[in-house]
C-alpha cells in the first residue's frame, strides 16, 4: 500500500533555507501540513507567504514557529505548538544545523564558545525534538517518522577548514543515535507483540549541496549563487573536493528525504547521499564480533538469527507498524 501524505503533519526545522525549505515545499506538494521553524522570524513569515501563494494553499496547511534549536525550552514549545495547532505530529525532519565560526584551537571566551553551541544545536536540541516526538508516539501507541539531517562530515574526518572540528563530531553522534534508538524501539515493540516498531528513525548524510551555508561559513563569496561560482573563483580544498565528489542537485536530496519518510525499510539506517546522481548509499555497519553481537542480542531481548536487531540493520525492516 502506498504512503499517503494527505492528513499528515510534519515539523521541519531549519525550514526557511536550503534543504529544509526544499523538503518543506515538497511535503506541501504531496499534501502534508507543515510547521517550519528557524531562528529568523522575518524569514519564516516570508517563506510561509511565498509558499502558500505559490501553491495556492490555505494558511492552515503551513505555519512558522520561531525556535532556536540550541534552546531546549524553545524546542519544547515548537513541539507543543504543533500538537496544539494540528492535534498531532506524524513526521519530524530535524534539519536545523550550523558550524562554528572560530577555530577549535582558539582560546575559549568567557561565555559559551560557539563550538559548544554546535554540539548543543546539532546534537542536544535535535535529539530533544526527536525524543519529544518518539515519546509522544510511544505513549499513544501510534506510528511516526523521524528523519535526521547528518552529513558526510559525520563519516569522514573533516579538517578543511579547521573551524569544522565540532560539526563532524555532532553529525557523527546522529549516525550512532539512529541504529541505537531503532534497536530500542524494536525491543519495546516485541513486548507488545509486534515484529518491529511502528516508529521509524533514519538519518541522511548529504554530500555537497549548494545552500546558504556555503556563503555564511566563508567558503563562498557573498555574490556566489551556484557551485560554479565557487569553483571558478577558488582552488581551495573545498572546491577541489567538491569537484571530485560532485554536487548533488537539491531535487535528488529531497527525493532521499521523501524516501526516508515513505519507505519502512530505511528505518534504523543511515544513508549517504552524494554525487550528481544522488543515490542513497547505506552507511556500512561497523564490524561487530560474534561475542559482541550475542551480547547485543541478549541485551535487547531478541532471539533468532533473522530477527536480530543488529543483523536487521543491513536488511529490510518489515512490520505491522505503517504510517
Amino acid at each position: 500500500m502506498s504512503f499517503e501524505f494527505d492528513g499528515k503533519v510534519c515539523i521541519v526545522t531549519g525550514g526557511t533555507l536550503g534543504i529544509g525549505h526544499a523538503v518543506a515545499e515538497r511535503l506541501l506538494q504531496q499534501g502534508a501540513s507543515v510547521v517550519i521553524s528557524s531562528r529568523d522570524a522575518a524569514k519564516g513569515d516570508e517563506v510561509v507567504s511565498s509558499l502558500t501563494k505559490a501553491q495556492s494553499l490555505p494558511y492552515s496547511r503551513l505555519s512558522f514557529f520561531r525556535a532556536d534549536i540550541c534552546n531546549p525550552a524553545e524546542v519544547r514549545s515548537l513541539f507543543a505548538y504543533t500538537l496544539e495547532r494540528h492535534g498531532k505530529c506524524d513526521i519530524v525532519v530535524a534539519n536545523a544545523g550550523f558550524m562554528a565560526s572560530k577555530s577549535f584551537t582558539e582560546e575559549l571566551d568567557e561565555g559559551t564558545d560557539d563550538w559548544m553551541n554546535v554540539i548543543q544545536g546539532n546534537v542536544i536540541g535535535t535529539l530533544l525534538l526527536a525524543k519529544l516526538a518518539i515519546a509522544n508516539w510511544h505513549k499513544h501507541k501510534i506510528p511516526g517518522v523521524v528523519v535526521l539531517s547528518s552529513s558526510l562530515s559525520g563519516v569522514y574526518p573533516n579538517q578543511i577548514p579547521h573551524h569544522c572540528v565540532a560539526y563532524p563530531v555532532a553529525k557523527a553522534a546522529l549516525c550512532q543515535f539512529v541504529p541505537t534508538i531503532a534497536m530500542t524501539l524494536d525491543r519495546l515493540a516485541k513486548r507488545q507483540g509486534l515484529s518491529t516498531s511502528p516508529i521509524r528513525v533514519t538519518a541522511l548524510l548529504p554530500g555537497f549541496v549548494w545552500t546558504a551555508m556555503w556563503n555564511k561559513m566563508g567558503r563562498g563569496a557573498a555574490s556566489d549563487t551556484a557551485p560554479s561560482d565557487l569553483e571558478n573563483r577558488s582552488n581551495s580544498a573545498w572546491s577541489v573536493l567538491a569537484k571530485a565528489v560532485g554536487w548533488t542537485p537539491m531535487s535528488k536530496i529531497v527525493d532521499a528525504y521523501i524516501t526516508a519518510v515513505t519507505d519502512p525499510t530505511t528505518s534504523g539506517k543511515c544513508y549517504m547521499v552524494m554525487g550528481t546522481a544522488g543515490p542513497m548509499v547505506p552507511y556500512p555497519d561497523p564490524r561487530i564480533t560474534p561475542t559482541y553481537e550475542k551480547a547485543l542480542e541478549a541485551m535487547v531481548g531478541v532471539s533468532g538469527g533473522g530477527g536480530s536487531a543488529v543483523k536487521g540493520r543491513g536488511k529490510a525492516r518489515r512490520g505491522k507498524g505503517k504510517l
